[in-house]
């Protein structure tokens, strides 16, 4: 190692706590997030065309939202709410 470079790898050894304790608290969510991207492109395209097609598509993407994580249900009920012609 070059004299001028000596922090570089200590502070990659440093940071990988970090990194770990950050990616055990963030590994939870990520289907969380996954089912509710689907479910919000789902939901757009249900806005536009409701047919049985679509319907069912929305009930898959809100079932795979609780399923991923109880927090979906607030998702659905908060995306709901606005929509007064349902």
């Amino acid at each position: 190692i070059r004299p001028q470079v000596w922090w570089q790898p200590v502070l990659l050894l440093l940071s990988v706590p970090v990194i770990n304790l950050y990616g055990f608290m963030a590994t939870p969510d990520v289907p969380l997030i996954l089912f509710s991207t689907v479910y919000f492109v789902v939901w757009k395209k249900f806005l536009q065309d409701q047919s049985p097609r679509n319907t069912l598509w929305l009930g898959l993407a809100m079932a795979a939202l609780v399923w991923s994580k109880y927090h979906g249900v607030l998702i659905i009920v908060l995306m709901l709410l606005p929509q007064k012609q349902l």
